[in-house]
């Protein structure tokens, strides 16, 4: 399969009559068409939960809203249990990685619980106050080879993102 996408890379980079990569033709044909993928809140639960567990954050849910997503759950620092919600809204999109901002936090905004949430590498970064997702990370997202994040939006409940060349 690595064979195969490297003759394709190799093909579409190969410059036509005029000058132009045949990638850039292709693109410029293709024009804003791509894939959906959806995400929903429990794909990403599962991915947090269960591929990179911490043992300090326990129930934790994750819910998508129509402008931002919700963590919450129970942090545990040396006896104490503190209960949390953190609300993120998305930011950007960079190739196949989510920028969301952290626009709230209840009850105590500390950023040990956001670090011990989000500092999951490789699927969730936190940095600067931003969280970083990388959707490369998700089967579904993987299973698509080429192409990069076009559009991105949360609506019924799910993270539909859009990947294109």
């Amino acid at each position: 399969m690595k064979r195969l996408l490297q003759k394709a890379n190799e093909h579409l980079s190969k410059t036509g009559e005029d000058g132009e990569s045949r990638y850039t033709l292709i693109q410029n044909k293709l024009g804003d068409r791509g894939i959906n993928i959806p995400i929903t809140a429990d794909i990403l639960k599962f991915m947090i939960q269960n591929k990179q567990p911490h043992e300090s954050i326990h129930k934790m849910d994750v819910e998508f809203y129509e402008s931002f997503l919700r963590f919450s759950g129970k942090a545990k620092k040396f006896l104490m249990e503190i209960k949390f919600e953190i609300d993120l809204q998305p930011l950007k999109a960079e190739k196949r990685v989510l920028f969301f901002e952290v626009k709230e936090m209840k009850p105590l905004n500390q950023d040990w619980i956001k670090s011990r949430i989000f500092n999951r590498p490789p699927l969730l970064s936190y940095i600067e106050g931003n969280m970083i997702l990388d959707l490369n990370q998700l089967e579904a997202v993987r299973k698509v080879p080429l192409g990069s994040i076009k559009h991105f939006e949360l609506k019924d409940d799910k993270l539909w993102v859009k990947l294109g060349l």
